[in-house]
């Protein structure tokens, strides 16, 4: 089950266990600690031996900023709002994040696919442009990402790697809104 746990361990919301099959997918569990003098979010990985594998801690440190560290190597990076919501703005958002996902997903799927075929990604490199949100859905609409990719792919290659910018990477196919991809071959 994949799914948010209050700290008494009730389940809020989930997705059948099933999808986690074959190592596609490790589970999480996300644990609410609200008795802390920080609140804050442990992102636990479980495998599927059970065995729980806690990966990132999120921090809420006032004036609308997070701190989130990845425990294996202590890295910390932080997320505010943008001063127009009140926020110190000195951080990404957690939507810039959000499209930072997809684009180093994307990326990350290019170069395997690429190591497959005796090619290499090396150099390349994404922008992220500008997201639309619908207030009234809470929800981001549309990200755009312009991906920067090596003149020398021919046009099967190219094909091949936007079919998987789209189609080939799990936070893309997990996000259902508009990705607005792209692609300059320089």
């Amino acid at each position: 089950l994949i799914g948010f746990y209050s700290s008494l361990g009730h389940c809020k919301f989930g997705i059948n266990e099933s999808l986690c099959r074959d190592n596609i997918l490790s589970r999480l569990v996300i644990e609410n600690f609200l008795y802390t003098d920080q609140p804050a979010i442990l992102i636990n990985q479980v495998n599927r031996k059970g065995i729980s594998m806690v990966s990132m801690k999120v921090s809420y440190k006032g004036q609308y900023r997070c701190e989130a560290e990845y425990l294996r190597s202590g890295e910390v990076m932080c997320t505010d709002l943008p001063d127009d919501l009140d926020g110190i703005d000195h951080y990404p958002a957690p939507v810039h994040y959000l499209a930072l996902a997809l684009a180093t997903c994307v990326l990350t799927t290019m170069a395997k696919n690429l190591d497959k075929h005796g090619s290499s990604l090396d150099g390349c490199y994404a922008e992220i442009g500008d997201f639309k949100e619908d207030v009234k859905l809470i929800m981001i609409t549309e990200l755009s990402i312009t991906f920067h990719l090596k003149a020398e792919y021919d046009s099967k290659t190219r094909k091949r790697l936007e079919d998987f910018a789209y189609k080939g990477c799990f936070i893309g196919n997990t996000l259902k809104c508009h990705k607005n991809f792209t692609f300059v071959y320089e």
